[in-house]
């Protein structure tokens, strides 16, 4: 009986290191992720929509190929905008969340693409969002249209502001929930 006893004590004594030493690698990974953001967040610096910049006088192609400012027709009130380049692979997995998403959002959604009209209208109909896309025109000031550029990018807006920049598509549409539970409450 002693021989199971000091082999259990090891087996735990050995568990015990490896959780340890599982423990400082996920650290150092942590450190070294938050490092490669800060690095990311500079060399992108004026290039990313910002909480509390506005959001207006970008014009956007409508879905129905119409010419608009984006203070003029978007939804009225807190919306999710997507950033995306039609032939970027990371904006394909936002738009992927996006469509999964779009149905039990209670903040509308809309798409926002940087690309030409062929590979936008391509984009929005292989995720089922043609109907939400609108594609930036070459009219938009540069300083917008660069940031534009930069993709993907997830906001929460109002009428005028970004309320909040997100990773995800469904972290947008929680925030955006959450605000509306507590305008309603007050």
């Amino acid at each position: 009986m002693t021989w199971i006893r000091r082999t259990l004590e090891a087996a735990v004594v050995v568990a015990f290191v490896v959780l340890i030493a599982n423990n400082i690698l996920l650290h150092k990974q942590i450190k070294s992720m938050q490092a490669a953001l800060k690095f990311a967040r500079r060399s992108h610096a004026g290039r990313l929509f910002e909480s509390g910049e506005p959001f207006e006088g970008i014009g956007l192609i409508g879905p129905n190929g119409r010419e608009i400012l984006s203070d003029e027709a978007l939804p009225a009130g807190r919306k999710v905008i997507l950033i995306v380049n039609p032939l970027c692979e990371t904006c394909e997995e936002a738009a992927r969340d996006a469509a999964k998403i779009r149905e039990r959002a209670g903040t509308p959604l809309i798409i926002v693409s940087n690309g030409n009209a062929q590979d936008t209208a391509a984009f929005a109909n292989r995720f089922g969002l043609a109907g939400i896309t609108f594609r930036a025109t070459p009219t938009t000031a540069p300083t917008l249209r660069r940031k534009l550029e930069s993709t993907p990018q997830v906001l929460l807006s109002d009428d005028r502001r970004i309320i909040q920049t997100c990773t995800s598509v469904a972290e947008c549409v929680d925030a955006g929930a959450r605000a509306a539970r507590s305008q309603a409450a007050k």
